[in-house]
């Protein structure tokens, strides 16, 4: 029975060991290469959606651990390109990286490498992992945090009215493109709606 806890434990320090490494080498990706949207946003992106798979994940039966690692690599392309490729990008960093830390679990690899491929609206995941990293690309972008940041971008090179209605469409389309909504996602909407239209 002791040797049972020993053996899941070291396995859970060893995922924790992980996820750390694949935040730190995103974060360093992303400095390195901010992608259209700035370091800034796509790490708080990354960090933000963590926390939100955590939140909502919790009764989903997921192997959260793999999400997580998913998570932070599914952009990962987007250090390399910004077009709609930048998931088989992502696929090829995550791919590279994962093998040069040690990860060859076939599970992990594929919801690791599913979240890279698959997170885009019009994709088809094949992992129960996957499919809600689909939502999740989506509703963690209904953060107030977030789009402070994607306004101030917006409005950086466009006309304060213009961005104004660039961005709110864009909350639409994503709020409008979930799944499954639920009231703190419906509290979040209605503060990013009001952070744009008082900003």
């Amino acid at each position: 029975m002791v040797k049972e806890f020993l053996i899941i434990d070291k396995k859970i320090s060893k995922m924790k060991l992980i996820i750390k490494k694949t935040r730190s080498f995103v974060v360093q990706s992303f400095s390195d290469n901010p992608s259209k949207f700035g370091s800034k946003f796509m790490i708080l992106m990354a960090d933000e959606c963590v926390k939100l798979a955590d939140e909502l994940g919790k009764n989903k039966n997921l192997n959260l651990s793999a999400l997580k690692i998913g998570i932070y690599l599914h952009d990962i392309g987007r250090t390399i390109t910004d077009d709609k490729d930048h998931n088989i990008e992502g696929k090829k960093i995550a791919e590279k990286f994962l093998a040069e830390i040690g990860v060859n679990d076939e599970e992990i690899l594929n919801i690791v490498f599913d979240c890279a491929l698959n997170h885009g609206s019009d994709a088809n995941p094949i992992t129960k992992e996957g499919e809600f990293m689909k939502f999740l690309d989506k509703a963690v972008l209904i953060n107030p945090k977030l789009i402070k940041i994607y306004y101030d971008l917006v409005r950086s090179e466009i006309d304060e009215e213009v961005a104004k209605e660039k961005v709110m469409l864009k909350l639409d389309k994503w709020y409008n493109s979930l799944t499954e909504k639920n009231i703190g996602l419906e509290k979040s909407y209605k503060e990013c709606i009001e952070l744009v239209v008082n900003y």
